[in-house]
């Protein structure tokens, strides 16, 4: 079965655009496409919108680095946009009401339905609880201790500058959750467990040193 290289994102903030969109999802790879779906009528956002990167490499690590994390102020769904043409449960897609994302959760929204993206962000923790023990996988990884450079709560990112003199390494909000931590002060010492993704050094895992 072929791999998509489309993500449906939900749970959006009302706020965000295409351009906000591409800038939180290009550092995993080349976006063939970013959009927000919006109200034919009022333009206004709909809550999800969709990235569709140029392979399915990229795709896959978008997944895992920023399902679950904080956008905009709000935690968003980051799941492979299902083909609409192949079925599945929920009657025609786009149906009416709540479009991709409402009506009885079926489509592309996943577990948790509701009509609207509120239904997105509750219940997301134990969906994908399992990411910290898959989702650095048969890589390993190097540990390395680093200093803190910056940390965005609001955009659920930020990065850390190695010991070792090497490239930034990127932590996603998602990872600081494993540990009880919902955002890193600047200069912050950290120990963490770096893995090579599609755009450079990532952290699979991070504790706080002295």
């Amino acid at each position: 079965m072929k791999m998509s290289n489309k993500l449906f994102i939900g749970g959006l903030s009302w706020g965000t655009d295409d351009t906000g969109l591409r800038g939180a999802f290009e550092r995993f790879g080349s976006i063939v496409e970013a959009k927000v779906i919006t109200e034919r009528d009022t333009g206004r956002s709909r809550g999800f919108g969709f990235v569709t990167f140029a392979d399915a490499t990229s795709a896959e690590t978008a997944i895992s680095e920023m399902d679950g994390c904080e956008m905009d102020g709000r935690r968003i769904k980051v799941n492979l946009a299902q083909d609409r043409g192949g079925g599945g449960g929920g009657g025609g897609g786009r149906g009416g009401g709540g479009g991709f994302g409402g009506g009885g959760g079926g489509g592309y929204g996943g577990g948790g339905g509701g009509g609207d993206r509120g239904g997105y962000g509750g219940g997301y923790g134990g969906d994908r609880g399992g990411y910290g023990g898959g989702g650095g996988g048969g890589g390993g990884g190097t540990q390395i201790d680093g200093t803190v450079k910056f940390f965005d709560a609001g955009k659920g990112y930020g990065f850390i500058t190695p010991d070792d003199g090497t490239k930034d390494v990127f932590i996603s909000a998602r990872t600081l959750g494993r540990i009880g931590l919902t955002a890193l002060e600047n200069n912050q010492r950290v120990r963490m467990l770096v893995r090579m993704g599609q755009k450079g050094p990532m952290a699979d895992s991070v504790e706080l040193i002295s």
